[in-house]
């Protein structure tokens, strides 16, 4: 019995000292050891600018809702006509969402950082957290949030030679209500300074494709065709008028995927926004 004992704690300090071993080269875990998701946090260059005074509407101290910005700028080396940037405008319905999530930027504004794009993401009004009205002013919350869109992109013109940004390759980004406010900016009020060179739409809508008029940037339309929150109708209404106008553009139809896909776009997409940006910015 004491020789068995023996044994059978050899055998078990000889596992348990496998296992450190191969923790220590960094080997994979066991089968059965549930692997931990990694996320990788970004922190801005420039942090929490005000590109302009609080609004009179906003009364509380509430930073999500104020004109708040973030910087980042890419680690790879800077072009000698400056790094190429995009601003980013986040979803949320105009009641919710920041500039940063859990203390850092999206994949999608990650994968552009990579790339060598510099991002500037942006906070603005969210009409809806503070409407008391049960009836949705849908105008009213895409003017304000292009209001704040439109000052921090003054601030963009205003600092690109301080950041070192080549605002001969600026574009526009933005997802769900984000998105709207990029249409609104782009091809509603023309927004000139700087000026957008393109636009990458995430599963936006507008409420009257029509009021889309010629001369204006390529668009990128990456939408999810099963998405019950901003339908893919008006996508396609979208594509169809920019096409009636030969506004250059490109619809990726994310099958079987609903709303709010920005991890999809950043493992399977990131690719085509990369080379629709750079093609748009080449001419």
């Amino acid at each position: 019995m004491l020789k068995f004992i023996h044994v059978l704690l050899l055998c078990v300090g000889f596992w348990c000292a496998s296992d450190l071993r191969a923790a220590d080269i960094g080997a994979r875990p066991r089968i059965g050891a549930p692997a931990k998701p990694s996320r990788q946090v970004v922190k801005p260059d420039v942090r929490d600018v005000r590109y302009a005074e609080k609004r009179p509407e906003l009364v509380a101290d509430d930073p999500s809702s104020d004109r708040l910005l973030d910087l980042y700028l890419p680690r790879t080396a800077k072009p000698s006509t400056g790094y190429p940037c995009v601003m980013f405008i986040h979803g949320g319905g105009f009641k919710g969402g920041d500039k940063r999530s859990r203390g850092s930027i999206n994949a999608v504004c990650l994968g552009l950082l990579k790339n060598g794009i510099a991002v500037v993401s942006i906070n603005y009004y969210l009409v809806r957290k503070y409407s008391r009205s049960k009836t949705r002013d849908r105008n009213r919350e895409v003017r304000l949030a292009a209001e704040d869109a439109e000052l921090a992109m003054k601030w963009i013109a205003d600092h690109a030679g301080e950041h070192g940004l080549d605002l001969d390759r600026f574009a526009v980004c933005g997802s769900s209500a984000g998105a709207r406010t990029c249409f609104e900016l782009a091809y509603i009020r023309r927004q000139e300074a700087p000026k957008i060179r393109a636009v990458v739409d995430l599963w936006g809508i507008m409420v009257a494709p029509e009021k889309i008029r010629g001369g204006t940037p390529p668009a990128l339309i990456i939408h999810g065709d099963r998405d019950k929150v901003c339908s893919i109708s008006i996508a396609y209404a979208i594509k169809k008028r920019m096409d009636e106008l030969k506004i250059p553009n490109r619809m990726i139809v994310m099958k079987g995927k609903g709303h709010s896909q920005i991890l999809e776009v950043s493992r399977k997409y990131m690719g085509d926004v990369i080379a629709f940006l750079r093609d748009s910015w080449a001419h």
